[in-house]
């Protein structure tokens, strides 16, 4: 972690398998990433404090989208050539599958503002409304793309050709934005990333972990702890551990 300067650089949390995708919750001061190695989808608070196993996925997960201000976690989960999307409750309860795609997507982004997930397979975009839970449809890009990025009510696509590398932004007319060089990564912030969750203050009340979640605040527990029947207190478990989990087992560090 690092701030927006450059200055402050700090190891947040230091595990055992490569992250396939990584997102912050600004509302519960939560980060979130997915490993598709153990299959898994975990947070860790922004301190670095406290861990936690968030969701087993049952193949591979690639891409991972927040909405902190509706309390939904969505991943996709690729087995071959197929892709699955499934969302959940921030703490990772409630996980219901959406829809499925003929392909895994290249890339995806999520628009908060207006309740859409993009995905592209080549040179079509598809888009999901996860609000009124139905596909809006797809449409043709004219280029294939290897990523797509939302931001401030445009989606951007990056166009690799040989010698140049250029972002497009998808509002008429369609025309080239910026010309990114070597730049393969991008994090995207919005003016709309905002909101309000009991979480900023005080923790929600929690010991450890506070999740916003659409019935008000959830409090979580990280490895080797459990919740108290006052359901804002961990306490520590004993030795025992479950070997599915390597944060219980404390294999993971921070």
């Amino acid at each position: 972690m690092v701030h927006v300067n450059g200055t402050g650089y700090k190891t947040v949390y230091k595990g055992t398998y490569q992250a396939t995708d990584i997102k912050i919750d600004w509302l519960g001061g939560n980060i979130y990433w997915t490993e598709s190695d153990s299959l898994s989808l975990k947070c860790v608070t922004l301190n670095g404090q406290y861990n936690k196993l968030v969701a087993r996925t049952s193949h591979p997960p690639l891409f991972l989208l927040l909405d902190p201000p509706r309390s939904k976690i969505f991943w996709m989960e690729c087995d071959g050539d197929v892709g699955t999307l499934y969302q959940s409750a921030m703490s990772g309860s409630n996980v219901t599958q959406i829809l499925n795609t003929t392909q895994c997507p290249h890339s995806m982004d999520i628009a908060r503002e207006t309740s859409t997930i993009y995905w592209n397979i080549a040179d079509k975009l598809f888009t999901y409304h996860y609000v009124l839970q139905q596909e809006v449809g797809e449409s043709d890009l004219y280029f294939s793309t290897s990523t797509i990025v939302w931001v401030e009510e445009t989606l951007f696509l990056l166009r690799e050709e040989e010698d140049k590398r250029e972002m497009f932004g998808i509002n008429m007319p369609f025309e080239t934005v910026i010309d990114v060089g070597n730049t393969s990564c991008f994090v995207a912030f919005s003016s709309h990333d905002t909101g309000y969750s009991e979480c900023q203050i005080n923790n929600g009340g929690c010991t450890h972990f506070c999740f916003k979640e659409e019935s008000g605040v959830k409090c979580g527990c990280p490895a080797q702890h459990s919740l108290h029947d006052n359901n804002s207190t961990c306490t520590k478990l004993g030795e025992e551990c479950e070997e599915e989990s390597e944060f219980r087992c404390g294999s993971g560090s921070v």
